[in-house]
């Protein structure tokens, strides 16, 4: 079996053609800003103040803070951080923490002064026009179509997942910049069988896993899946000496970001089985044809007939975790591609389906889920056999290569049509247009919470020396409580705080959550309901306890808690500590004098 990509099709550039070409793709990226720009509205109007998307926001944002600050606090581990889960500090092995999105923000926030809101929103329109540039020159390069090549860049790029993950703020998910150059190179690499496009590939899979382990692991499988469409050629000495140098490069250039997972591995022992996880995390089939209006309907979006209220119900009935949900493919994208499927002449179309399908499989997880109704067992379980990959819990996020795969069926679909009849090029751009108005959700939100928080944080900041903080309610775990909000409240007052919210989280370091009076200043999350309460006892050992963890202020959230709650925290934090040093309309500040 040969390789069946028609790699004939990319044309290599003469010398006297680059100025036309760079032109033309400066004229294409801006067309992207353009589309940018419109897709997350009103960001533009509050680029350096505001960040891009809200949930998990505050987690990134933390995560470029911390790169910036590690760097210049000569802290070259990136991957171990004392700033957090003080006073143990805690690895950061298997965290999302996108150390390129980090390295280039420190460059911005060093270099440029920008400050964290606008560094995230830099990263983000890097993202948009990095990804949509790329596919533009993935596509033409196999086409020779540049009208066909943005389309597919308007598909890839603003697709529902992706833009799913700018809404739930996973600036990690969606740097998809590098991949179809990845995809660019390797068929490069297979048609020329030469070193050159081998170690630009591994280059392109690397910087995809310093952006995130997720996407790395789609590229993986993606690398997989075309190494085996070619490999017919392994009786050529060459293709053996190119896919080994690309290994070995690859691995290479990767190392930084295994190595940590392979030194603190036995700190993560209930990591291994996220079966449990996966299921919750998976895609359900009907959301791939349903589009998910709740997060229109978040965004003020109108209730067409009642038809966003059907929509929204039969979401609600999917079982596991609602952000993984959203992997609606566009019901013009789904028409184009049947379309496509019916008059397509190229292999290349059905080959290129052939992969969409493979993702879209894998998408739905280890069992198949149909409105939230579990039935059978499906391939993705086999990954649970793998080691490392079993680590993997959201297959929803694999729609990125499902996306990828329909652009590229979208791209040589189109430009088949307009080589069969020229005057079809003036609908190419309306088609992209429509295409772009299904996918769009404006206006999009945007985090605010540096604009509201304490001014004593900036107090804080000017403390000499380490003054570790411990922010009440206790918040050791992170997803649906405050302590992401508390991460974004360090990148101000910089100092060390107790706890954290990280991908996954060591058993070693929640040895403070045991602590009695620490397990009693616990915020209630999920279906903990328990009244505060403080028995004789708690207060016995609460100044123990502190001084344990190294404690030296406690700051009290008002706005987490209500206001009964915060009366008696109030009451309790003062029978242990005195009178508050600071208090205003955010938070209540205590010292606790340290034992010399």
């Amino acid at each position: 079996m040969k390789f069946m990509f028609p790699v004939e099709a990319i044309k290599e550039t003469p010398v006297k053609d680059w100025r036309r070409k760079i032109v033309a793709s400066l004229g294409i990226a801006l067309l992207y800003l353009l589309l940018f720009v419109v897709t997350t509205y009103p960001a533009i109007t509050v680029f350096d103040s505001h960040f891009i998307g809200q949930g998990d926001t505050s987690q990134n944002a933390w995560n470029l803070w911390w790169i910036h600050w590690a760097l210049s606090h000569g802290h070259l581990n990136l991957y171990d951080t004392p700033m957090l889960y003080h006073p143990y500090g805690v690895t950061l092995a298997f965290h999302t923490l996108s150390p390129f999105n980090g390295i280039l923000g420190a460059a911005f926030q060093e270099f440029l002064g920008t400050n964290l809101p606008l560094t995230y929103n830099l990263l983000t329109l890097f993202t948009f026009v990095g990804s949509g540039i790329t596919m533009y020159w993935l596509v033409y390069s196999l086409t020779g179509h540049s009208l066909a090549a943005i389309v597919a860049g308007i598909v890839f790029t603003f697709s529902p997942f992706r833009m799913s993950r700018v809404f739930f703020g996973n600036l990690e998910v969606y740097s998809t910049q590098f991949i179809p150059l990845l995809v660019l190179l390797l068929i490069k690499m297979q048609r020329h069988l030469h070193i050159k496009y081998a170690i630009g590939a591994a280059l392109m899979l690397a910087l995809t896993t310093w952006c995130s382990l997720e996407l790395a692991f789609g590229a993986g499988l993606l690398t997989c899946l075309l190494a085996l469409l070619g490999i017919g050629n392994f009786k050529h000495k060459a293709w053996w000496l190119v896919w080994g140098g690309f290994g070995l490069s690859a691995l290479v250039m990767i190392l930084p970001v295994a190595t940590p997972m392979l030194l603190h591995k036995q700190n993560f022992p209930t990591e291994t089985d996220q079966f449990a996880a996966s299921m919750a995390n998976s895609a359900d089939l009907l959301g791939f044809f349903l589009p998910d209006n709740s997060i229109r309907a978040g965004l003020g979006g109108g209730n067409l007939w009642g038809i966003n209220s059907r929509i929204s119900q039969i979401y609600s009935h999917f079982y596991g975790n609602p952000c993984e949900k959203t992997v609606f493919l566009g019901y013009t994208v789904l028409g184009i591609v049947l379309i496509i499927l019916l008059t397509a002449r190229s292999s290349a179309i059905y080959q290129w389906f052939g992969i969409s399908a493979v993702f879209f499989i894998l998408c739905l997880g280890p069992i198949l889920q149909i409105g939230g109704r579990v039935l059978v067992s499906l391939p993705y379980r086999l990954f649970f056999a793998i080691p490392f990959l079993k680590y993997g819990r959201t297959p929803s996020r694999l729609a990125v290569y499902l996306m990828l795969a329909l652009a590229i069926v979208i791209g040589y679909g189109v430009a088949e049509w307009c080589q069969r009849r020229k005057a079809r090029r003036y609908a190419v751009g309306l088609l992209g247009l429509l295409i772009f108005c299904e996918f769009l959700i404006i206006p999009l939100r945007s985090d605010d919470h540096l604009l509201n928080l304490s001014p004593y944080y900036v107090v804080l900041a000017k403390q000499e020396g380490e003054s570790p903080i411990l922010d009440v309610p206790v918040d050791l775990y992170g997803a649906q409580g405050p302590a992401a909000d508390y991460m974004l409240y360090q990148t101000i007052h910089q100092q060390p705080i107790v706890g954290g919210y990280i991908s996954r989280i060591p058993t070693n370091v929640l040895a403070a959550f045991e602590y009695p009076f620490i397990y009693q200043l616990r915020a209630r999350l999920y279906k903990d309901r328990t009244p505060y309460a403080f028995s004789s006892e708690v207060m016995a050992v609460a100044e123990e306890n502190l001084e344990a963890l190294g404690v030296r202020y406690v700051v009290l959230h008002k706005d987490v808690l209500s206001e009964q709650e915060t009366l008696q925290l109030h009451e309790t934090i003062c029978a242990v500590l005195a009178s508050p040093l600071y208090e205003d309309e955010y938070v209540v500040v205590w010292e606790r004098n340290l034992r010399r």
